[in-house]
């Protein structure tokens, strides 16, 4: 159920309510209990995304600022590159720069992403 829902706090309610009524014991307190532990889990879930924020913009800075400088350049100084944007090896190397780009990316991503 808790899957279909798609609240991982409802599978917990539900294995609480189940040893309760196999074992006995103060209903009040075992939902007051959950109830701080689901406060808890959001308030941590909450501070880990705070604290990945930094990461996951910096990804993007860097991420993005080849790309801006290039398109910059292109624009203001047309003539900047000269000759080398013709030469036939640019082209397969700035494939290789990109593909090194888009690796990192993952990997930065890969770093501040967490799963809980």
């Amino acid at each position: 159920l808790s899957q279909r829902v798609g609240f991982d706090g409802l599978h917990l309610l539900s294995v609480s309510l189940s040893i309760q009524s196999k074992t006995g014991g103060n209903l009040t307190g075992i939902l007051s209990n959950l109830s701080s532990v689901l406060r808890e889990r959001q308030k941590l879930r909450m501070k880990i995304k705070a604290l990945s924020a930094e990461g996951r913009v910096s990804a993007w800075i860097i991420s993005l600022f080849p790309l801006v400088i290039f398109l910059l350049l292109q624009l203001t100084a047309p003539a900047y590159y000269g000759k080398v944007w013709h030469d036939p090896v640019v082209m397969p190397v700035f494939l290789i720069f990109g593909l090194w780009a888009l690796l990192g990316d993952y990997i930065m991503y890969r770093m501040v992403s967490f799963d809980f």
